[in-house]
């Protein structure tokens, strides 16, 4: 064999003997990344886990349960991610006509024609029938809720004609005001007891109790062009501890919140819908909606069903549970609503919420029969 051969044949097995090498080690170094990945993968997990569950760093559970929660955190994310397209494609004509457009506070909020809520229509205004709020169902009935966002400036005669029009005797607000320096609802309620006038309505503020996490108000209206003494009574409920496109820290309260509204909601079963809002109308407005008439279902059937009920929701207003976490402390306000937990170290804070809301309302309810 000649040299010039013997270096030829030499090369594969050069190459052969490079390939045991390096395969080994750029195969180590994918399963480091893959290692690092998973780490920070679990890492995020835990703190989602965290964040959602309003547990305390350093109070940690066990590594199975952050598992699960990490699991079912992945399962409602699928789920939430399927009900993306619910509803989208009805007709929303009436909300994007010229006229009406300056009535809606967002583009991508506009309600559906079907269920639409509409104004006694005034000939002299063909815009007049509408206003940016949906039927909404509940446990009971298909239109037990009305969802709407919160007023504009240009609005709020409308708003309170809405009010009128609908016999509405339970008015929820889930938003303030101003939040992160942003204007998400104009305020439609005198600033103190001096009464205002909305177009026809005159609207006063009889009683206020500011609470630690919420405020409740008793309005009383009546129509200017009417002859009659005719007064509207109208509880206010303003839950002001809910942060846009988020979630309160402990579901404790909004419960507590909810088990009021509902007891008031039963007291005048005869009156109209229930008017329920925060900016848009959409996310905590129908995290809310949802979480009354889920724990209506489970105690009258012993049941839930989650997924079909947001569909329903979806089905009558555009993007009702806006956000994946709105979706999970949903199911999370559900556990603690169905089956309490036991009082744990990191509840105390919580239970303590609970506590002075419960001892300011003890007050607000003896004063107010």
């Amino acid at each position: 064999m000649t040299k010039q051969s013997a270096r030829t044949s030499s090369v594969p097995f050069l190459l052969y003997l490079l390939g045991i090498i390096i395969g080994p080690f750029i195969a180590g170094c994918l399963l480091l990344i893959i290692l690092v990945l998973l780490i920070f993968y679990y890492r995020r997990k835990r703190e989602e886990c965290f964040s959602y569950f309003g547990l305390q760093m350093g109070k940690c559970p066990c590594f199975t349960e952050l598992i699960f929660f990490a699991f079912f955190l992945s399962f409602l994310a699928s789920e939430k991610q399927q009900l993306q397209d619910t509803g989208t494609g009805q007709s929303q004509s009436e909300a994007q006509r010229p006229e009406n457009q300056a009535k809606n506070r967002y583009r991508n909020v506009l309600p559906y024609d079907h269920a639409r809520v509409q104004l006694t229509f005034r000939p002299t205004d063909p815009s007049s029938d509408y206003i940016n709020a949906s039927y909404m169902p509940g446990y009971e009935k298909e239109k037990e809720f009305i969802a709407a966002q919160g007023p504009l400036p240009g609005t709020l005669c409308d708003f309170w004609r809405l009010i009128w029009e609908q016999k509405i005797t339970t008015l929820v607000m889930l938003t303030n005001c101003i939040e992160n320096g942003q204007r998400k609802s104009e305020r439609y309620w005198p600033l103190d007891y001096t009464p205002c006038t909305y177009g026809d309505i005159t609207v006063s503020v009889v009683t206020e109790t500011i609470l630690p996490d919420w405020t409740i108000r008793d309005f009383s209206i009546k129509r200017v062009t009417n002859l009659s003494d005719l007064v509207h009574l109208i509880r206010h409920y303003h839950y002001t501890s809910w942060p846009d496109h988020g979630v309160p820290h402990v579901t404790s309260t909004i419960l507590h919140f909810r088990d009021i509204v509902r007891e008031h909601i039963e007291q005048h079963k005869n009156s109209g819908p229930a008017l329920i809002h925060c900016s848009a109308g959409v996310g905590r407005t129908g995290t809310f909606i949802a979480l009354d008439s889920l724990l209506r279902q489970a105690c009258v059937q012993g049941e839930i069903g989650v997924f079909s009920f947001v569909q329903r929701l979806r089905m009558n207003r555009p993007l009702m549970i806006q956000t994946e976490s709105q979706y999970v402390f949903l199911h999370q306000c559900l556990l603690d609503g169905i089956r309490p937990a036991p009082l744990k170290n990191w509840d105390k804070m919580e239970d303590s919420a609970v506590y002075e809301n419960t001892l300011a309302l003890q007050g607000y309810e003896v004063s107010h029969v």
